[in-house]
């Protein structure tokens, strides 16, 4: 379907013929309302009602005088569907003016950007560039096709937080992973997982004072930072010996895992 407006839009009233013939359009009039196009989604498919819902726009919308009008359209534009199945098509070509092609296109240009940047900070459907109303069918034949296939299922990835709860040698020789009271007092005092790494690969000697009954890092020779030796006693202090024990000892070697 197209809206019956678009008639008295010049910008786009070439191109109601190529939407009424293109095979796979074919496109009909009604008062649409809040956009300007309808296009079924996957027409062939039984129980389908889907339509990709399209807005027109050119450069002669984005002038100071019609611009907030025309953000005022997208927002509730956007709102039909919360931005699903929408789309704003904008001609950068100007069909109206007399101008060098050249010339005309920087209008073009010039005012897709600016569209751009009046919607930075505003939830809108995505913006698709037309250069000229005969590429006008193609790109929504294309375009309502992507949105026919398959949303293929991302595979998860683990986060650095649960790889952290892995980097110690309870996990590795046991199967046993960091217990999560011991993984929050870690990103307590290291910013990352390579800061962590860092500091207990140059780990090399632990002792403990009796006399004062304060146990005492030792790092022999310049091997670390100073700030990470504090951290280590810290984490130490917080997460027990055994615990800080299985933690150096997973990165004092390599570990082969199957």
């Amino acid at each position: 379907m197209f809206c019956t407006s678009l008639r008295r839009r010049q910008a786009f009233a070439g191109a109601l013929q190529q939407l009424i013939e293109t095979p796979g359009l074919r496109l009909r009039e009604y008062d649409l309302g809040t956009h300007d196009l309808a296009i079924p989604i996957n027409p062939s498919a039984k129980g389908t009602t889907r339509q990709l819902r399209v807005i027109l726009l050119s450069n002669a919308d984005t002038n100071e005088d019609m611009l907030p009008e025309i953000l005022t359209r997208i927002e509730r534009f956007t709102a039909l569907t919360g931005g699903v199945d929408l789309a704003i098509v904008f001609l950068l070509s100007s069909p109206e003016t007399s101008a060098s092609s050249v010339t005309t296109g920087m209008a073009g240009l010039t005012g897709y950007t600016a569209l751009q940047a009046a919607l930075f900070a505003r939830p809108h459907p995505p913006i698709l560039p037309v250069v000229t109303l005969a590429a006008l069918p193609p790109l929504l034949l294309r375009h309502a096709a992507a949105l026919a296939q398959p949303i293929r299922a991302c595979k998860r990835t683990a986060t650095p937080f649960e790889l952290l709860q892995l980097c110690t040698a309870a996990s590795a020789e046991q199967g046993q992973a960091m217990d999560q009271h011991t993984a929050y007092r870690i990103t307590d005092i290291f910013p990352n997982v390579p800061a962590v790494a860092r500091a207990l690969s140059n780990f090399r000697e632990v002792a403990v004072a009796t006399e004062s009954g304060s146990p005492i890092l030792t790092l022999p020779g310049i091997v670390t930072q100073k700030s990470d030796s504090a951290k280590l006693r810290e984490l130490r202090d917080t997460v027990g010996e055994v615990e800080f024990a299985n933690l150096v000892d997973f990165w004092a070697e390599e570990w082969v895992v199957n």
